[in-house]
């Protein structure tokens, strides 16, 4: 760690250098439905911050899984402590506005960078539009996983904001034209860290919401929302089985 930061990162010493790598989930019904899905026990987890974790050597593997986090600051807050830890390789489960045409609710993307828009990456020596990469490795990884299943899904860049009700229409023509699939809240600060400290971070979204059109329509409540979370969680279940 620098010795001109005040603050560092401190271990946690229930799983520090135990788990090679770690499943960061955006909400807390995704950590639920991963663990259905890979047939972990959900009860009692305990709390890590203001998210909650599982750390278990119980199954056919390690895995170590904590959610939920929104938002750059507390994601990285959440990063920066399980690489501390020892946690070399991350995988973080999203959910995404799209806002290219040929993105749909429950559509799944594999992020492969993600522009800054957001405040955390600057404490990171990035900079404000620039495009920041995901982890060449654990990203085709990702993508291997998705085609063994037989999974359908994209794979292109991503608009990371701060601004949840800041979306406004020049800002998304902004990047439409420098190719950005969707929006979110976390991913450039999650890649802008992973960079800065040496790990392998890589991102993978459900779409939400449609803003292509420039009229809002949200699919929260829907089944296509409902089974590409689903269809995310068995790929990061796939991913952790015969991948990582």
């Amino acid at each position: 760690m620098s010795s001109n930061v005040i603050i560092n990162p401190g271990i946690n010493r229930d799983f520090s250098n135990e788990f090679p790598f770690a499943f960061m989930m955006g909400s807390l019904s995704d950590f639920y439905l991963l663990c259905d899905l890979i047939k972990i026990g959900k009860k009692n987890l305990p709390y890590y911050m203001m998210s909650r974790y599982l750390a278990s050597k119980d199954s056919q593997k390690p895995i170590f899984i904590t959610g939920p986090m929104i938002g750059s600051p507390y994601a990285v807050m959440i990063l920066e402590n399980l690489i501390a830890s020892g946690i070399r390789k991350i995988v973080f489960l999203g959910w995404c506005g799209a806002i290219s045409p040929n993105l749909h609710i429950g559509d799944i993307v594999i992020a492969k960078g993600a522009f800054i828009d957001e405040g955390t990456s600057l404490h990171y020596s990035g900079r404000t539009g620039e495009k920041v990469s995901g982890s060449k490795n654990i990203t085709d990884l990702a993508v291997r996983a998705a085609k063994d299943l037989g999974c359908v899904f994209s794979e292109g860049d991503i608009w990371t904001t701060d601004g949840f009700y800041r979306e406004t229409h020049d800002r998304v023509v902004n990047f439409q034209k420098k190719g950005a699939l969707a929006v979110e809240m976390e991913l450039s600060a999650l890649f802008s860290v992973g960079k800065f400290r040496n790990v392998e971070v890589c991102g993978i979204l459900v779409v939400s919401d449609e803003l292509s059109t420039f009229k809002w329509n949200p699919g929260f409540g829907s089944k296509r929302f409902k089974k590409g979370r689903r269809d995310a969680c068995t790929i990061m279940g796939e991913l952790w089985s015969n991948h990582l």
